[in-house]
């Protein structure tokens, strides 16, 4: 190892305890180091892991940790996380410093930093149990009569019922070889055997125009509901959660993602309660609200009754209401101000933004407005922190404002980077801001300039990773100087 990375362990050690208090209860960093090898593949020239929280009822959205040469990647968890990194997956506990490594075979290979071998072993336990376990799978037939298809859906049951118990078997022989902890056997093998059950649902989709054609796509979907209806605890749903988000999906008049008013709200949760039995209902229920909450659908005390009384998972119900309640506690104060409220991302402090650019008379500023979702903001942010430094000490000020929903995501991702957070707020209500529409703000990233006296002088400026944007705060820096 070299003598960076050994300063770099030696660095993280006086940080690992840090807490963070998140929505899911208090979190716990986790950091990963990519050694050299991880940034020789040209097909993947910014290697990113991915990983969920909120106990997925946020249905797709996805944190990013981005991996970056010669420094520490952190993500911050509540409890162990399944981590995804190309096709590569990695179950990390919180407050673990992890090592990424490229294989000779193009995957990735992780090793706890000082850690144990057995802990070690546990981190390589995916990789090595996909080496010898092959899924199910059929090839499509592109020209299939709806006979055919049957014939092979009949084939593609029995082969999966025979990989799931070849599943068993190899993963009690590896877990003896590897000596693995029963807490991560626990995780991993629900995991590994639900994937199987993604199998039969894939095969559906792969010829669901012609299942459509003869009227039994929705019936073939809805066939598989009984194998969600036996799960009974959260582990046993974690493989194959986004299979049943999809499943979902297609039984439903309307996907949950685009769920847009209080009938659409209401139809769905009616429809659901009397499809899914134990967990099953209780998590998509939980993910059906979620939606509601984050989208400001209106939800009847009604229907808060009816999902409190039906839900049986406590914990589902404990993270809706600090969800609902952080909501209902911003959304009072993001009524007023012309839906210019901002959220400091501690979590502490509303502003309008009208309040803070009047702070900041006197001073020209940069505003960023941006999205942990979208791409080209997160690729900017490393050229942005270089302005940043540049111009320590001048008499501006840079101010970064997210307009997503996502509050945790937003929070995660600003301390993880190490982001100077004085300065980052969270726009409270997009949809009714006055300065949005006022200056045309429909896409994003999108930076613009305020001039000493609070005007708006360049309502859309280059990116900061173009040396005009530059060029034109030297301009103003200087204009301002001579004024002044």
């Amino acid at each position: 190892m070299t003598k960076y990375f050994y300063s770099t362990v030696f660095l993280l050690g006086f940080i690992s305890c840090s807490r963070y208090h998140m929505s899911d209860g208090k979190s716990r960093p986790v950091y990963f180091i990519a050694d050299n090898s991880v940034f020789n593949d040209s097909d993947y020239a910014k290697p990113e892991i991915y990983y969920k929280d909120l106990l997925n009822i946020n249905g797709n959205f996805v944190n990013v940790v981005e991996l970056q040469k010669g420094k520490t990647s952190i993500a911050i968890i509540h409890r162990p996380t399944l981590f995804d990194i190309k096709s590569d997956q990695v179950i990390v506990y919180p407050g673990e410093h992890i090592l990424i490594k490229k294989g000779k075979y193009n995957d990735f290979t992780f090793f706890k930093i000082n850690g144990s071998k057995r802990r070690n072993k546990e981190l390589s336990f995916f990789k090595f149990f996909h080496e010898i376990v092959k899924y199910p799978y059929v090839q499509k037939v592109d020209t299939a009569s709806l006979d055919t298809i049957l014939a092979i859906e009949k084939k593609l049951i029995n082969k999966i019922a025979e990989t799931k118990m070849n599943t068993r078997i190899v993963f009690d022989s590896l877990s003896k070889v590897y000596n693995v902890r029963r807490k991560f056997k626990t995780i991993a093998q629900t995991y590994l055997e639900n994937e199987s059950d993604a199998s039969l649902f894939n095969f559906y989709k792969d010829y669901k125009e012609t299942l459509k054609a003869h009227n039994v796509y929705k019936e073939k979907c809805k066939g598989l509901i009984p194998i969600f209806n036996t799960i009974k605890k959260r582990k046993n749903l974690v493989g194959t959660l986004g299979t049943f988000n999809e499943l979902v999906d297609e039984i439903l008049p309307y996907k949950i993602q685009k769920i847009e008013t209080e009938t659409e709200f209401q139809i769905c949760f009616d429809s659901l309660q009397n499809i899914f039995t134990t967990y099953a209902r209780d998590y998509i229920l939980s993910r059906l609200m979620y939606r509601a909450f984050s989208k400001r659908i209106k939800v009847t005390d009604a229907y808060v009754e009816k999902y409190e009384s039906v839900c049986t998972n406590e914990n589902f119900k404990k993270l809706l209401q600090i969800l609902r309640y952080e909501q209902y506690k911003n959304d009072l104060k993001s009524t007023n101000n012309g839906g210019n409220n901002l959220l400091s991302v501690d979590g502490n402090k509303i502003e309008s933004l009208e309040m803070i650019l009047k702070k900041h008379l006197g001073k020209l500023i940069v505003i960023d407005f941006w999205a942990t979702w979208c791409v080209p903001c997160r690729e900017e942010i490393p050229h942005l922190q270089k302005l940043i430094q540049n111009y320590q000490g001048n008499k501006i000020v840079f101010l970064s404002v997210s307009i997503e929903r996502e509050i945790q995501r937003w929070k995660k991702y600003v301390i993880a980077n190490n982001i100077e957070i004085s300065n980052h707020y969270l726009l409270l209500d997009q949809k009714n801001s006055t300065f949005l529409k006022e200056y045309g703000i429909t896409y994003i990233p999108r930076y613009m300039i305020i001039d000493k006296e609070g005007k708006v002088i360049s309502p859309e400026t280059p990116y900061p990773s173009d040396l005009k944007l530059k060029e034109l705060i030297d301009k103003n820096l200087k204009l301002s100087s001579i004024a002044h």
